[in-house]
C-alpha cells in the first residue's frame, strides 16, 4: 500500500469516528430534551390532579373550572353571572357581570365573598364593592386578593 492510500484510509476512519461521536451526542441531547419535556408535562399534570378545579393556561395563569363556582349568584336583587376565577403570580381574581333586572337602581354597597372547598369548608373571605347598577343595566365586577384561592369549588356573596 502506498503512503497516500494509507493516509486516505486513516482520514476516512477518523471521519467515520467523528460522525459516530457527533451522532451519539445529538441523540443524547434530543433524548434528554424529550425526557425534560415529559417531566414538565408530568409536573403540570400533577398540579392539575392536585387541584381538580384548576386548568393551567399557556401563560401560567391558573383558571378555575368548577361548574358550581360559575353558577349565577343573587344578591339584593342583582345577579352575578359570567363568573371567572383566575390566579397568576399569587394574585387571585373573581370577575363577572352584575345584571340588574329590577325596575330600580341598585348597588353601591360592599360585599364579603366567602370561598369554599368541595366539602363546603371556608378557604378564605375577601371583600368587594358592587357599584351602581341602573334598572335593566349591567356592570363589570372584580374582586382580588394576594392569596391563591384558584382551586375553590364554590363561593357565597353577602352584603355587608
Amino acid at each position: 500500500m502506498k503512503d497516500k492510500e494509507k493516509k486516505l484510509i486513516l482520514v476516512l476512519i477518523l471521519i467515520t469516528i467523528v460522525v459516530v461521536i457527533v451522532g451519539l451526542t445529538v441523540r443524547n441531547i434530543l433524548q434528554k430534551s424529550s425526557e425534560e419535556s415529559q417531566n414538565n408535562e408530568e409536573v403540570v399534570q400533577e398540579e392539575q390532579d392536585k387541584n381538580e378545579n384548576v386548568k393551567i393556561l399557556e401563560d401560567g395563569t391558573r383558571e378555575n373550572t368548577s361548574e358550581k363556582l360559575k353558577e349565577p349568584k343573587m344578591i339584593e336583587g342583582l345577579e352575578l353571572r359570567e363568573i371567572k376565577l383566575t390566579e397568576k403570580e399569587n394574585v387571585s381574581e373573581i370577575t363577572g357581570k352584575i345584571k340588574n333586572d329590577t325596575k330600580e337602581t341598585k348597588g353601591e354597597f360592599t360585599v364579603t365573598i366567602t370561598l369554599k372547598d368541595k366539602e363546603g369548608k371556608e378557604i378564605t373571605k375577601i371583600g368587594g364593592i358592587i357599584g351602581k347598577v341602573e334598572a335593566g343595566g349591567e356592570i363589570n365586577f372584580k374582586a382580588s386578593a394576594t392569596y391563591d384561592f384558584a382551586n375553590a369549588y364554590d363561593f357565597t356573596i353577602e352584603k355587608n
